[in-house]
């Protein structure tokens, strides 16, 4: 009979000790805390249970009391590695034997079914929440780049409160974010949309802010102090708007927002990985649920429907139940009646779009050429209006939103060819005229 390992070490003496290796051991600060909260809640409740020896059973134990409380299996999962961590390094300084530490080591993990779909906003919602802050004040400047940098750059809340003014820089004609410090202190560079780097403009030129942290503390008299935030002070800027649109947001739902708009808007898988600093696209495909598209879920192609009384309110059906429903219906019938032709009518719509060109360094003088170039070469082919200081009223003709966006693309594609024909880039914003989208 294999004889009962027992390791006696009275009252895990030493554990404060122990504990601080495991904590030197680690290199992320986000692992420390997560660790040292585990190894503390550990500690709590062996003391509760009279202090026994350390050993599987015991460790088995703390995972069905941990079961229990209803925690997740990441959370259990989560524990059991920061003991896992305790016992190795228990056994690396003399406190336990090798061989029961291997013992403790075996016990298994909580195995996950499954993963949560986790929150994010529609490209509607994103629209709204980036342009819902007043820049009519200080703070509103600041929360401004806030948002802007959470939603179009997919920054987690911590490397944004510790990002240099000195990141911001230009690559290849374009702003970017360098040498951004993820987890695993891993470098990455973040490019910027033109319309976050404006917000950021706004921002410097109110503050007139030219090193140390990008975003300070603000006091009640509208006046910059301090020489950062903290990433619960993002934390809680997010929430708070959110909270004015009825919305449940955290920073990192923006992230995820970030990543969920750029995949649908057709930008490449491995582009999006790079930029959210994921070391495999796997995880960039689990974080994106692409195996799960809610857009075309089984469940609208199955063709049936609830037959409704007279007093009942007619509901209407998803796009995908519409399409479903076509191939089973004829013309003659009521549930027919007003839907679309196959092919869409041609529809007209005028644009505003902001139109900014800048040469790459100071030894290029082209910016004013490339202007030339673009409006001898480009806009002939599109119905312009020049409405002054860089702004332009467009007219597009279009069969449906995506063809608007094709459009829209194609001409900001022609314009950066023009400019980069001359070492210039091009900054470019467009707004659809009596709505709130934005490309």
């Amino acid at each position: 009979m294999e004889q009962e390992i027992l390791v006696k070490v009275s009252g895990l003496t030493g554990q404060t000790k122990v504990i601080e290796v495991v904590l030197n051991s680690l290199s992320s600060k986000h692992s420390r805390r997560a660790y040292e909260r585990a190894l503390k809640d550990f500690l709590l409740w062996h003391q509760q249970q009279g202090k026994p020896p350390l050993d599987k059973a015991l460790v088995q134990s703390y995972v069905a009391h941990l079961r229990d409380k209803k925690l997740s299996s990441a959370s259990i999962n989560q524990r059991l590695a920061a003991i896992r961590k305790l016992v190795a390094e228990a056994a690396d300084g003399g406190a336990l034997d090798q061989q029961t530490a291997n013992i403790i080591r075996s016990v298994k993990g909580i195995k996950q079914e499954g993963r949560k779909t986790g929150n994010w906003l529609t490209k509607t919602q994103a629209q709204q929440f980036i342009n819902c802050i007043s820049s009519n004040s200080l703070k509103g400047l600041r929360d401004r780049v806030i948002i802007a940098l959470l939603v179009g750059c997919g920054l987690r809340r911590n490397e944004l409160a510790e990002l240099e003014i000195a990141q911001i820089q230009q690559r290849e004609g374009r702003w970017v974010i360098v040498d951004l410090l993820g987890k695993r202190n891993k470098l990455r560079t973040v490019p910027m949309p033109s319309w976050a780097k404006v917000a950021v403009d706004e921002w410097f030129e109110a503050t007139n802010l030219e090193q140390g942290k990008l975003l300070r503390p603000i006091n009640k008299g509208e006046k910059v102090y301090g020489e950062a935030m903290t990433a619960q002070a993002i934390r809680n800027i997010v929430v708070g708007y959110s909270e004015q649109l009825d919305l449940v947001v955290s920073p990192h739902d923006l992230r995820r927002t970030f990543a969920k708009l750029a995949h649908k808007g057709g930008a490449p898988l491995e582009q999006i990985q790079i930029a959210l600093g994921h070391s495999s696209i796997k995880t960039t495909e689990v974080y994106l649920g692409v195996e799960q598209d809610l857009a075309n879920a089984p469940c609208d192609f199955l063709g049936l429907k609830l037959e409704q009384s007279p007093n009942q309110i007619q509901t209407v059906p998803t796009t995908n139940e519409q399409a479903a429903s076509k191939t089973v219906s004829t013309p003659s019938t009521k549930a027919n009646k007003g839907t679309l032709p196959d092919i869409n009518p041609l529809k007209t719509t005028k644009v505003k779009m902001y139109l900014r060109i800048e040469n790459n360094n100071k030894f290029v003088r082209g910016k004013k050429k490339t202007l030339e170039d673009i409006e001898f070469f480009v806009f002939p082919n599109y119905n312009i209006k020049d409405l002054g200081d860089w702004y332009y009223e467009l007219t597009f003709s279009y069969t449906d939103d995506e063809n608007l966006e094709e459009q829209i693309y194609a001409l900001a594609q022609e314009m950066n060819y023009q400019a980069d024909l001359r070492n210039c880039f091009v900054e470019v914003d467009f707004q659809e005229i009596g709505t709130d989208r934005h490309w």
